[in-house]
């Protein structure tokens, strides 16, 4: 299964590595084509697969033969598509087709040594026998070529690089950045359970709700600005809107004081919960706060009900 970058995880990619790649350049216009055309991934997507599978072959005693067991492992791994919120599972052919576009970046991030004779050539052609009866290669062929060719017009040519033994950095600083958006994506929502001991809806529609706010574009963003300080693990009164927010959309039946109590937060936390102006304790929450209670009003009335837990208030 493939686990979808986030819009920011892109934005990083595209932005702060991506574009200052020139052979990159020439792939990005054809294959936002394929995306917009074929529900493919994203250049980013594809180019980052890329770079990851170069560097596996370049660690492969034979790499030529690794090439058949690479594109079985693609082809499995893009069967399903994972994001924050849904889980696609795909066709065979979907799933071929996205290999492909991944392949033939890798194939021509082998293309591009400096050498006179090509170390890579049994590799390239490998990968060569393995793409060109796909019907998807050729497009990509030409259009990338075109692209190629429109920025050597421009005076933009495309530098020697070798790939296999390229860094990691950028890589590495989003897988970083993702476990850190996670633990703390975890964490928050194990308080929210934790607090929200009586529902006005059902567990498996609070779950739900809590995560269809979580993915809400740049909020986890917001969730890791410590923005006044104070609470390490996350950004504490943009999170207890979020409770008040809760509270008021009648998410819960439970009194402030038993939220307070079920967070932990110590004192002080029913000021930021309780109230209708509380928009006015965090910059995020005014950012965030039209869409968040748009999701809760959303999940109350058409969630499925069930009898609430007892109210210990």
């Amino acid at each position: 299964m493939y686990r979808r970058l986030t819009k920011e995880e892109r934005d990083d990619l595209r932005n702060k590595c991506y574009y200052s790649d020139k052979l990159f350049i020439t792939y990005v216009d054809v294959l936002n084509d394929i995306q917009h055309m074929h529900n493919e991934l994203s250049p980013e997507e594809i180019w980052n697969e890329a770079r990851m599978y170069v560097r596996q072959l370049g660690k492969a005693k034979r790499p030529d033969k690794e090439v058949g067991s690479i594109y079985n492992e693609m082809v499995q791994k893009y069967m399903e598509f994972e994001d924050e919120t849904v889980h696609q599972k795909r066709s065979v052919a979907e799933s071929e087709q996205t290999a492909t576009c991944v392949l033939m970046c890798v194939l021509s991030m082998l293309c591009t040594t400096e050498t006179d004779v090509n170390p890579y050539h049994k590799i390239c052609g490998a990968i060569g026998k393995k793409v060109r009866s796909h019907p998807i290669t050729r497009e990509i062929y030409e259009k990338q070529r075109q692209a190629e060719q429109e920025e050597e017009d421009d005076g933009e040519i495309i530098p020697f690089k070798d790939y296999m033994h390229e860094e990691e950095a950028v890589e590495m600083e989003m897988i970083e950045k993702r476990e850190r958006r996670e633990k703390i994506r975890k964490c928050a929502k194990e308080k929210l359970v934790k607090a929200f001991t009586s529902l006005n809806i059902s567990h498996e529609d609070f779950s739900t709700l809590i995560d269809k706010i979580f993915s809400i574009d740049g909020f986890m963003e917001s969730m890791e600005d410590l923005e006044f300080g104070g609470f390490q693990e996350f950004n504490r009164t943009f999170f207890c809107n979020l409770v008040g927010a809760l509270k008021r959309g009648g998410i819960t039946s439970l009194s402030y004081e038993k939220l307070d109590e079920g967070l932990d937060f110590g004192v002080m936390v029913k000021s930021y919960i309780n109230g209708a102006d509380a928009s006015k304790n965090s910059k995020h929450w005014k950012l965030h706060r039209s869409e968040i209670e748009g999701i809760i009003v959303k999940y109350k009335n058409n969630a499925s009900k069930h009898r609430p837990d007892t109210d210990l208030c």
